[in-house]
């Protein structure tokens, strides 16, 4: 009894569409508790396989120093990508770059509950304008949708996650012309993109970064 009207606020809130995620202020990330937030995009489960080739590509890789690696996730939110790979890469270091204060307090808090708090860095900045270091692996899930088709999504992304995180401008791409440039920026010879592609936009991404001059896309 003592816990029914919470219960009660519960089901309400999932009937009127808000996610369980941000219900309960949790969700769960490569088996890592993150917390959610207002105004911060919530973490969705097709992101974790961004490190599923992390892994993949570092075992191929001739890399020297992949055992204590550098990394930056751009467009951070909740910290999750970052705070995830450097839990699964135990000597490696990074920083998480986000525009939105909010998402930034929310990935400081996430990284100090993780445990690898200590090897991560959150600050404000959008994009690389405020990042002068290069990295050996750069993360990023950009916005891509398209900008008439924000009003069609779900209640659950259309409604509680910020509009920055979503629109990709007029044809969905616009954030992956720019990653071609702020990759450029914070790369060295052998750094390593991984940024998050809607299977609707395979092939114009990789035209888009093929273009750029980029000779090894997948």
């Amino acid at each position: 009894p003592e816990i029914a009207p919470q219960i009660e606020d519960a089901v309400y809130k999932r009937e009127n569409r808000m996610p369980i995620a941000r219900i309960f202020g949790r969700t769960m990330f490569r088996g890592m508790s993150i917390k959610t937030g207002d105004g911060v995009f919530e973490p969705c489960i097709e992101t974790e396989t961004l490190i599923e080739h992390l892994h993949i590509i570092l075992e191929k890789s001739h890399m020297k120093n992949k055992g204590h690696l550098r990394m930056l996730d751009m467009g951070t939110g909740t910290g999750c990508l970052l705070l995830s790979a450097l839990n699964e890469i135990p000597h490696s270091t990074g920083v998480g770059v986000d525009i939105a204060q909010a998402a930034v307090e929310i990935a400081k808090e996430n990284a100090d509950i993780s445990g690898v708090g200590t090897r991560a860095e959150f600050r404000v900045s959008n994009w690389t304008q405020n990042v002068n270091e290069t990295f050996d692996v750069v993360l990023c899930n950009p916005p891509f949708v398209p900008s008439s088709l924000i009003e069609t999504l779900v209640p659950e992304v259309r409604v509680h996650d910020p509009k920055a995180s979503l629109d990709g401008g007029r044809d969905g791409l616009r954030y992956y012309r720019q990653l071609t440039e702020d990759f450029l920026r914070v790369s060295h010879a052998g750094s390593i993109g991984i940024f998050h592609v809607s299977m609707t936009f395979i092939d114009q991404v990789k035209r888009i970064f093929q273009n750029a001059g980029y000779g090894s896309v997948e």
